[in-house]
C-alpha cells in the first residue's frame, strides 16, 4: 500500500499541490486510523468519520500561495487562482492573461 501511496504523492508532488516532506508510511498511519475510528465508533459519529479524510489531505496539501509574476494573482497547486491581490489594480483593469479577461 505504501508504493500506491508514494506513487500519489510523487504526483502531487511533480505539480505541486503536495507537500514533499510527509513520508508515504504515515498517510497510510493515517488511512489506517480513519478505517479504525469508522469501525470504533457509531452511527452518531459518522459525520466525524466523513471529516477525517478532509483533514488528512488538508494537511498533504503544500503551504504558502505563490504569486502569478505577471499578476500578482495566487498560484495555488501550480494553477492561477483568479483572484487580483494588487493594490493597485482598478475595476476594469485589463488582466495581462488574456483569458482572465
Amino acid at each position: 500500500m505504501s508504493v500506491a501511496v508514494q506513487a500519489l504523492l510523487d504526483a502531487g508532488i511533480a505539480d505541486d499541490t503536495l507537500r514533499d516532506d510527509v513520508p508515504a508510511q504515515d498517510v497510510v498511519a493515517g488511512m489506517v486510523g480513519i478505517v479504525g475510528v469508522f469501525l470504533a465508533c457509531g452511527p452518531d459519529q459518522r459525520d466525524q468519520v466523513g471529516r477525517l479524510p478532509d483533514l488528512l489531505m488538508d494537511g498533504l496539501r503544500r503551504r504558502g500561495n505563490r504569486l502569478h509574476p505577471e499578476c500578482d494573482c495566487p498560484v495555488v497547486g501550480g494553477h492561477l487562482q483568479h483572484i487580483p491581490v494588487r493594490a493597485e489594480r482598478v475595476a476594469g483593469e485589463a488582466h495581462p492573461d488574456p483569458l482572465l479577461q
